[in-house]
């Protein structure tokens, strides 16, 4: 082969000549027969050459020049009428003993061979190599798609497609013609219809079926690519150089849109899912980083629409007639996680169309779920509740108001909950599927606008049934966080019946006060504050503050939150103190927290004539007055404790919010007057640990 490297050189006709006289000697001597069985004397020459170009790098050179003389078509010119049929007919007999003397005993050399050139480091072997590819070995070859086996054929195309990660011109423009058929050449990246065409010639009329490059490579070399794509990102590969490559075969593909368009949707998510695992699996930080950065290039030159539908639509299906295990739906949620924490989701077009519409999936998805949790025991579902009401948080932060901004109408629902939403993930499929992620601007702005109805929709109704719940789910803070951020950016909607909020907290309000469970649950207490504070803020015109039924409720909350400032419990006793405090900016009677304050003091007092404390109460008061002065703001209160509605008049705050602890303060230093109590030392003690009594 060495003589074969140069063909200017003087050895180069005499080492051909000798290879080929070689090549008959072998043929006359293996001959077994006449006609077309005689060809198969070559095969024994055939796989020797193939084995020498393989495993010889240093004479591939010579190789690759006695294969473009010498090496059989391996294919008929291509006949775009034959499209349909084509993979699947029998060979024809004048290109039978050239397949059977490169082919017979098997393939797999001729593929390997192949393989070998196109990886090699020179680029002078590898245009070499494409081609011969393109002028012998094309995709619709009968070789490649009858005799060789799937991963015989994956390794080829995985090889040719390396070649894009040299960014050369010259490799690139031999690959697309292998990829989109020999016609492509002249067609310049334009797409040419399939449709017939009628022709005269000689008087006599013809159909005329037009090439299609973008059906070509669909119907032959799609599949061998996705699947050679697929296997690259599947490999147990730790080094970053190594996992990064096909990122960048992806991204250089995608500058052929008949070629990209089809192969990126289909590897785009197991994509993802390769970089999320190797966060785990990286041998260092820097390699991880190395990989991420790879990725990020490759998610920017996708096109949203697809992006978003692919994500939406994997995170759906898992809601179908049968709802999957929760792992799996764990598992595609950490996919989405990972997408909206470390790509470039903060693009215009993702913010104010995508987002939105794939929280409210999420949001949807959970509602669904909620029904399974209250049938079912898996925690698991539980767990799984509450990182979908986080995820969903979290893309709350990021989408800006002005997303929602065209959603001002206040029309009422008019169908069920289930009904709106089969709606919406009907319309959803549409946006995704028959228009790929782009709408016109009338039909955007409508669609983001139901988008918000159903976000909204969606977490006020699941804030109404936990809160219906005997116990309320662990999930709930996360829920209500979600309602909190959602009436920042939408506006109240007529959906939001003051009378049916207010009813479910009176019932999860006495639920708790007459529980026999001796302690009541301190999260649950602080869920409810906290959904009370929202929706007053989202209703505040309708005058919910006033509403005699939230007079009753606020001494049940306070009977559960006193038990929280016992000292014997410092775990919750800051916190306690705050809600405390965000009960007395929730009622309007400015006396009401103080009075119940003083009757809590006094409770279980076996001397009530004397108007004493019970030590213990006492103790729970010293919390309540330590904390609320630890640190100075508004109305001399800390101003974390001090937290009002946003919307709460100033004169109601102003009016009733210096007078909190002043009877109960009197009420313990009425105690001084009794030295021989141990209620006076501790009163003693506690006023000579306070810095002052402001």
């Amino acid at each position: 082969m060495r003589g074969l490297e140069e063909e200017t050189s003087e050895e180069f006709e005499r080492t051909y000549q000798l290879l080929n006289q070689l090549k008959e000697a072998i043929s006359r001597s293996e001959n077994v027969g006449q006609g077309p069985v005689a060809a198969s004397g070559d095969q024994y020459f055939w796989q020797c050459v193939f084995l020498a170009t393989i495993t010889c790098s240093s004479r591939r050179q010579g190789a690759l020049a006695y294969l473009l003389r010498n090496l059989p078509s391996l294919a008929k010119p291509y006949d775009p009428k034959a499209l349909p049929t084509d993979c699947d007919g029998v060979i024809d007999d004048d290109i039978l003993p050239a397949i059977e003397a490169v082919t017979s005993p098997e393939p797999g050399l001729l593929i390997r061979c192949f393989a070998a050139g196109l990886r090699d480091e020179q680029l002078l072997v590898q245009r070499g190599f494409l081609d011969l590819l393109v002028s012998h070995l094309p995709l619709h070859s009968p070789v490649l798609q009858r005799k060789v086996s799937g991963d015989e054929l994956g390794k080829l195309v995985a090889a040719a497609a390396t070649v894009v990660a040299r960014r050369e011109m010259t490799l690139n423009r031999r690959l697309w013609v292998w990829f989109l058929g020999p016609e492509d050449a002249s067609t310049t990246g334009q797409d040419t219809p399939a449709s017939p065409e009628r022709s005269k010639a000689n008087g006599i009329t013809k159909v005329v079926t037009k090439y299609n490059p973008t059906e070509y490579f669909e119907q032959f070399g799609l599949e061998p690519l996705v699947f050679s794509i697929l296997n690259m990102l599947k490999k147990d590969i730790m080094k970053g150089p190594d996992k990064t490559r096909p990122f960048k075969i992806c991204l250089s593909l995608m500058d052929r849109w008949q070629v990209g368009g089809l192969v990126v949707p289909q590897i785009f998510l197991p994509a993802m899912e390769s970089v999320r695992q190797y966060q785990g699996d990286a041998p260092t930080p820097d390699a991880f980083a190395e990989v991420l950065r790879s990725a990020n290039v490759f998610f920017d030159g996708v096109e949203s629409g697809l992006i978003w539908g692919q994500l939406t639509s994997s995170l759906l299906s898992c809601l179908g007639d049968q709802v999957l295990s929760s792992q799996t739906i764990h598992n595609r949620l950490d996919l989405i996680v990972f997408i909206v924490t470390k790509f470039n989701v903060k693009v215009e077009e993702m913010l104010l169309s995508h987002l939105p519409m794939l929280a409210a999936s999420v949001l949807i998805m959970a509602q669904k779920i909620t029904l399974l949790v209250s049938e079912s025991e898996d925690r698991t579902f539980l767990e799984l509740l509450s990182k979908l009401f986080k995820f969903v948080s979290q893309v709350l932060d990021i989408i800006p108001e002005k997303a929602f901004r065209s959603n001002t109408s206040e029309k009422t629902v008019e169908n069920s909950l289930e009904s709106e939403n089969k709606k919406f993930l009907i319309n959803l499929e549409r946006f995704y599927g028959d228009n790929q992620g782009v709408l016109g601007p009338h039909d955007h702005s409508r669609l983001i606008a139901v988008t918000g109805d159903i976000l909204l929709l969606n977490a006020y109704q699941m804030a109404l049934y936990a809160l219906r719940s005997e116990n309320l789910p662990e999930y709930f803070e996360a829920e209500s966080t979600v309602l909190d951020k959602l009436f920042h950016k939408l506006p109240a909607k007529g959906f939001l019946d003051s009378e049916s909020i207010l009813s479910c907290v009176v019932q999860a309000s006495v639920r708790y006060s007459t529980s026999t469970d001796g302690e009541v649950k301190f999260r649950d207490l602080v869920a409810i504050i906290s959904l009370v504070e929202i929706f007053n803020t989202a209703l505040f015109s309708t005058g919910l503050l006033y509403d005699q039924r939230l007079r009753t409720i606020i001494p049940q909350l306070l009977e559960g939150i006193w038990d929280h400032l016992s000292p014997s419990r410092p775990r919750n006793n800051v916190e306690a103190v705050r809600c405390v405090w965000r009960v007395h900016a929730l009622s309007v009677d400015p006396q009401l927290v103080e009075g119940c304050i003083t009757t809590f003091m006094l409770r279980d007092n076996p001397h009530l004539q004397t108007w004493y404390p019970k030590i213990e109460n006492a103790r729970r008061f010293a919390t309540l007055w330590t904390h609320s002065n630890a640190s100075p703001g508004p109305y001399g209160r800390r101003s974390s404790l001090a937290r009002t509605p946003r919307k709460l008049s100033l004169h109601v705050a102003k009016e009733k919010d210096p007078f909190l602890l002043e009877r109960p303060l009197l009420l313990l230093l009425d105690s001084l007057n009794d030295a021989n109590t141990e209620l006076y030392v501790f009163t003693s003690s506690w006023l000579q640990s306070l810095p002052n009594l402001q």
